[in-house]
């Protein structure tokens, strides 16, 4: 009885793991680009990118932006650098066979909220980014690398007119990759520095945190202001942390598993 409490309670710690885990930033790790043909970069603590994102707002149909008014935006990542473990920042770094690392979404998008006369908040809902090798300006003829799917993101924009520097703001984003990159070997770092995850590698979840921040450019792309909404483009520049957590799933499993053994070890007394 005494073992068939214990399977019981030890199913019921690991089904409960989902929910304690916590997700770990992680430094050091790996990018390896030799099966598309570039190279592989070691010791990497944060990329940082710079590109832009094309908005369109709408006013939900009264020509006013209120809460609850919806939004999307296409961006692309285009220059994306990186800092080393020891502080060293690599500007324009040579990814490969003269092919560039970027970011692209063209289906993001939210709500605005905590709208006032002077800012308004932006809550990203849906959409799916992109990792390509290639040339930034021929999307079809480059590689999909990976495929990420937003968890959550927020930001924040000034509204004290919708011309001039408005428009501008931070966003933050947690995009979880739905490609294994850990299993596949794009992406690797050492267990050892993180003993908590060693158990689940490579079957974790990973995601890239953005921290960004945009800036209303209208040099490129002129604001566009009518009864219906905006459009406008702004520039976009940031950090992108690499994050790690074990995989629900794996835990789910396992946990569902020494509860059926504690079942089956009930069956077979009766037996």
């Amino acid at each position: 009885m005494k073992k068939l409490f214990m399977y019981f309670a030890l199913a019921l710690t690991v089904l409960a793991m989902p929910v304690m885990a916590q997700a770990t930033d992680i430094y050091g790790w790996t990018l390896d680009l030799s099966a598309y043909g570039g190279n592989t970069f070691t010791n990497i603590d944060q990329l940082s990118v710079y590109g832009y994102g094309d908005i369109d707002q709408s006013y939900g149909g009264d020509g006013v932006l209120n809460s609850g008014d919806p939004f999307s935006v296409s961006s692309m990542l285009y220059n994306v650098a990186y800092t080393d473990g020891n502080g060293v920042y690599h500007n324009n770094p040579d990814w490969g066979g003269g092919k560039e690392l970027f970011f692209a979404s063209d289906n993001l998008a939210g709500i605005v909220t905590n709208v006032t006369a002077t800012n308004f908040d932006y809550v990203y809902q849906s959409g799916d980014v992109t990792l390509y090798f290639g040339d930034s300006n021929n999307l079809a003829g480059s590689t999909a690398l990976a495929t990420m799917s937003l968890s959550w993101g927020l930001g924040n924009s000034t509204n004290v007119n919708l011309g001039g520097a408005a428009l501008s703001g931070p966003t933050d984003m947690g995009i979880q990759f739905l490609t294994a990159v850990l299993a596949n070997g794009l992406i690797s770092f050492d267990t050892t520095d993180y003993p908590e995850l060693a158990a689940a590698y490579p079957w974790l979840s990973t995601f890239f945190t953005f921290d960004l921040s945009n800036n209303l450019n209208t040099n490129v792309v002129p604001l566009v202001i009518n009864d219906e909404g905006f459009t406008a483009r702004v520039t976009t520049g940031g950090d992108i942390t690499l994050v790690a957590t074990p995989e629900p799933s794996t835990f789910l499993i396992l946990g569902f598993g020494l509860l059926g053994l504690v079942g089956f070890r009930r069956k077979f007394k009766k037996a």
